[in-house]
């Protein structure tokens, strides 16, 4: 199959493995149509946070800044700050080092997310926008669920980590290098 026939989704999916295999060029290559193009946020945010991270380790400074300046206006517009497990934690602090990002909630929440391995996908996405100043109808919307699930949701990590309010998930989720439990989803 021929790049240009890929969906945007192949698109990333492949940049994301080429990236993950250390193949720089072909992580940019892939990402690259996906970048251009005004589509789904989430897609072309994961997108440009590959092709950021694969032009940094190819020391292509200048692309590797504009496109990690890109992703991350659509992360904070979006609030898809899940997002940035899509590169490693090493690239991800060079690139905010290289850009000078205002990261006040990438460094706040891009820990929580790497310390819960032990807690589902979903749950991991609820407790990131936990540490947000977001409403639960703003995080329902985000998260394209509804209040009811956000609550339920809430409800099961309060009492997986032992917490009564928001702000202790939080901070628990930030403290603790590892949660006791299942990660079935």
């Amino acid at each position: 199959m021929c790049i240009r026939d890929l969906t945007y989704a192949d698109h990333v999916v492949a940049a994301a493995l080429s990236y993950i295999q250390g193949d720089n060029q072909r992580a940019l290559d892939h990402a690259e149509p996906v970048t251009e193009d005004a589509l789904e946020p989430r897609l072309q945010s994961n997108a440009l946070l590959v092709h950021a991270a694969a032009a940094l380790a190819l020391r292509r400074k200048k692309t590797a800044a504009t496109s990690f300046q890109r992703a991350e206006a659509i992360i904070q517009h979006y609030g898809l700050h899940a997002n940035y497990q899509t590169i490693s934690h090493a690239d991800l602090d060079q690139l905010i080092a290289l850009t000078g990002a205002d990261t006040e909630n990438t460094l706040r929440i891009h820990p929580v997310r790497r310390d819960l391995p032990t807690l589902t996908r979903r749950e991991n996405d609820v407790l990131t926008m936990l540490a947000t100043d977001l409403s639960t109808n703003q995080i329902a919307e985000r998260l394209f669920i509804t209040k009811n699930t956000v609550k339920t949701i809430t409800k099961n990590l309060y009492r997986r980590l032992g917490v009564n309010t928001r702000a202790d998930a939080v901070h628990h989720a930030q403290n603790e290098p590892r949660l006791k439990g299942s990660s079935a989803t």
